[in-house]
C-alpha cells in the first residue's frame, strides 16, 4: 500500500461499490504489489475464516500479506500463477487444490500496475460430478469390451464382469446367483 489515501479507497471508500462485491457468489480479493491485502469481499473473508480461523472483518486482513495469512499457498500452483501474473501484466486462470480446505477453485488473476485482484471460486462439486461421470464411463467402457469379446468364454466374461463391480461398487467380492436364458 503506498499510503493511507489508497487504503480509504479501497476498504472504507464506496459502500454501494463493496456492496456490488459482497454480492458476487465468487470471492474477490485484492493486493498491491507487496502482496498485502487491500480489499476482500464477504465470500472472500468467509473463506479466510475457514481456512485459518481468523479475521472475521476486511479492516483484520487489510496489510497483511497473502503469504502471512496462507503460508501453505506458498510453493504452490497459487504462488506460481499469481507471481507469474504480476511479472508478465498478464491475467492467469488456472484450477487448483487447495489441500487445507479441502477444495477446489477455478482461479482468476487480474494484475495492474497497482497489484494483483483475484477471483475465485469454488468448484469442487463440479469437479467431482465430472469425475464420477468418467469413472461410470470407463466402467461401462470396459463392461462392453468384456462382453463384445467373442474370444472369451461365457464363464471368462462373467468372472470379468464381476471384477469390474466389485471395483465400481467397492465391495471385496462379486456373485452371480443364476443367469436365466430365453427359450
Amino acid at each position: 500500500m503506498s499510503d493511507g489515501a489508497d487504503r480509504a479507497s479501497t476498504v472504507g471508500g464506496d459502500e454501494r461499490f463493496e456492496q456490488v462485491l459482497d454480492r458476487i457468489l465468487d470471492g474477490v480479493f485484492a493486493l498491491d504489489t507487496e502482496w498485502r491485502f487491500t480489499y476482500l469481499n464477504e465470500w472472500a473473508r468467509e473463506l479466510v475464516h475457514d481456512a485459518v480461523g481468523e479475521a472475521d472483518a476486511a479492516e483484520e486482513l487489510v496489510g497483511r500479506t497473502l503469504w502471512e495469512v496462507f503460508p501453505d499457498a506458498r510453493g504452490t500452483t497459487f504462488e506460481e500463477r499469481y507471481r507469474k501474473a504480476m511479472r508478465t501484466g498478464e491475467s492467469v486462470t488456472f484450477d487448483e487444490y487447495y489441500a487445507p480446505l479441502d477444495v477446489w477453485f477455478e482461479v482468476r488473476a487480474y494484475p495492474s500496475a497497482t497489484g494483483l485482484t483475484v477471483c475465485f471460486r469454488d468448484v469442487t462439486e463440479r469437479r467431482r460430478r465430472r469425475e464420477e461421470l468418467e469413472f461410470r464411463e470407463t466402467a461401462l467402457r470396459e463392461m462392453y469390451d468384456v462382453v463384445a469379446d467373442r474370444e472369451s468364454s461365457f464363464e471368462a466374461r462373467v468372472d470379468d464382469l464381476l471384477r469390474i463391480g466389485q471395483r465400481v461398487f467397492g465391495t471385496d467380492y462379486a456373485t452371480l446367483s443364476r443367469v436365466q436364458t430365453r427359450r
